[in-house]
């Protein structure tokens, strides 16, 4: 083994006990066939594996790389077993990441506390890239200090997140960018400002460009258009109709479940911006030892701070935990980095100074335990109870649908399958749109997935209707007469359309029905 091997050791372990320890809690089948939100990407991806492209003919909140990579591992099809180990290796991947970020710059104790923390505070089990992204960007960050060529990957990082989420790549792209003007403004900056923020924009711009290409290709020279339209239209939408307010703070309750959100909230850009201040004033005082560790810091706190309002307002735990990291890494850092400045001052005033941070930093440690500590213990919504069996959930995964003979959910999937040919296209009209997916059969319509204030102005209401016309669907899944008020409130005259023409009742499973035409209810497939 050689050195560097050897020095990259801890990274490894911590990784490969990160990707042991989700794939024993893998999700269970049951979970998958419930669980709209990891669905809505597998339906992304299905779209695609049916030829329809993101943007164009399949309108969903994400970009476009999600579909691709539901395609790529799998799951779009309902196999997830790769799904699961895609997952997984990249959660590794992203925690290994945090610890060499934290072990480089802020030790060792830093880096195992930032490792638990993080496995504590896991975002959703497929929404690691919300993690993934920004703490790769950071690492790009940190290198580039040594290294200018660490900016044209931080670059590309950014450009990739932007195909996943077109806001989290942006934040993470500009962050980047202000610290390339920052460091240039720097009398030991080592190298011109064109040297760092040329690369950082190629970078950035060339997964962008490759995409943009691939759509005039395959849809034409205005297809970059649409899909600048739906992105806007994703972001803004979900801005502004996706809001979920923050709870409230029970003083009757102050360590129940819903004061400890709302303390966490709160808590959450207070500890981003005491990582800005402790860092950004280590980093301009030049201080030995503590220079690269405060640029570090500063860093985590300003990319903390960009992406909280996606945390912010869609404010229920999920979210949040999604917009955790910077706790798991900024709380160990702060610490490490108050310690160093307390041991290393020879001035007496400033040894001083450097002992009131260290005070403030537990404080703030201190503060900070004790909400995220009632929030952490709460189950994890995705991974399967460490109680299971080991790998109960992946062996379920493996057999399938005959693994849940008796589960409603499967039921409605199997009836789907057994009253449809291969071909024939389903149509949901609920927030289950894991259902097609998991049927094996091709889903109808132009969304994912129907949510009031996405793609529902007029323009794009008479697109669905002209696309309801087009090809109507075989089968139509919703609430027991198309009343699912979302769908209604969305699509007013596609429920009109499908309440006339689908009245034939063919199915009543798990609080779902299964609708037909009305002359021409469906056969079982052969």
């Amino acid at each position: 083994m050689t050195s560097a091997a050897r020095r990259l050791l801890p990274e490894l372990a911590v990784s490969a006990g990160t990707f042991v320890l989700l794939v024993v809690r893998a999700p269970t089948l049951e979970h998958f066939l419930v669980n709209s939100d990891h669905g809505y990407q597998l339906a992304a991806g299905a779209q695609l594996l049916d030829g329809r492209i993101p943007a164009i003919d399949s309108l969903h909140i994400y970009g476009p790389l999600v579909a691709v990579l539901a395609v790529a591992t799998g799951g779009a099809s309902g196999e997830l077993v790769g799904e699961v180990l895609a997952c997984a290796a990249a959660w590794a991947l992203t925690i290994g990441l945090a610890f060499r970020l934290a072990r480089r710059r802020f030790g060792a104790i830093a880096a195992w506390s930032s490792a638990i923390l993080a496995l504590l505070f896991l975002a959703r089990f497929h929404k690691w890239y919300v993690w993934l992204i920004p703490i790769a960007a950071l690492t790009c960050l940190d290198r580039a200090t040594e290294d200018s060529r660490w900016w044209w990957r931080g670059g590309w990082v950014c450009g990739i997140g932007a195909l996943l989420r077109p806001e989290l790549g942006a934040a993470s792209a500009l962050v980047l960018f202000a610290f390339a003007v920052v460091d240039g403004a720097r009398r030991d900056a080592r190298s011109p400002l064109r040297a760092r923020v040329l690369p950082l924009l190629v970078g950035f711009g060339l997964p962008l460009v490759v995409w943009m290409t691939a759509l005039v290709v395959l849809a034409g020279a205005r297809a970059p258009l649409r899909a600048l339209a739906v992105t806007v239209e994703s972001v803004v939408g979900s801005a502004r109709h996706l809001t979920i307010p923050p709870p409230p703070f029970r003083p009757s309750a102050p360590f129940g479940k819903d004061s400890s959100h709302a303390l966490a909230l709160v808590l959450l850009p207070i500890v981003d911006v005491a990582a800005l201040a402790a860092g950004g004033r280590a980093w301009r005082r030049r201080a030995p030892g503590l220079e690269d560790a405060g640029r570090c810091l500063a860093a985590i706190g300003v990319l903390g701070l960009a992406v909280y309002p996606h945390t912010i307002h869609r404010a229920d735990l999920n979210h949040f935990w999604q917009g955790a990291w910077p706790l798991a890494l900024a709380l160990p850092g702060l610490c490490a980095l108050a310690a160093r400045a307390a041991r290393r001052e020879s001035d007496a005033r400033r040894a001083a100074s450097g002992r009131d941070l260290a005070l403030a930093a537990g404080v703030l440690v201190a503060v900070c335990a004790v909400p995220l500590t009632r929030l952490a213990v709460e189950p994890h919504r995705d991974l399967a109870p460490l109680p299971r069996a080991p790998l109960a959930g992946l062996t379920d995964l493996v057999r399938g649908l005959e693994a849940l003979p008796n589960d409603p959910n499967a039921e409605l999937v199997r009836t789907l399958a057994r009253l449809s040919g291969p071909d024939d296209e389903i149509l949901v009209a609920a927030a289950a749109p894991q259902l097609p997916v998991f049927a094996q059969r091709p889903a109808n319509g132009l969304c994912v997935m129907y949510q009031p204030g996405l793609f529902d102005s007029p323009a794009w209401r008479r697109e669905h209707v002209a696309w309801l016309e087009r090809h109507p669907p075989a089968l139509v899944v919703g609430s027991e007469g198309l009343a699912d008020s979302r769908f209604r409130r969305s699509q007013p005259e596609m429920w009109e359309t499908l309440r006339a023409r689908y009245t034939t009742v063919v199915a009543r499973i798990g609080g779902l029905v299964v609708l037909a035409p009305a002359a021409d209810p469906p056969r079982a497939a052969e």
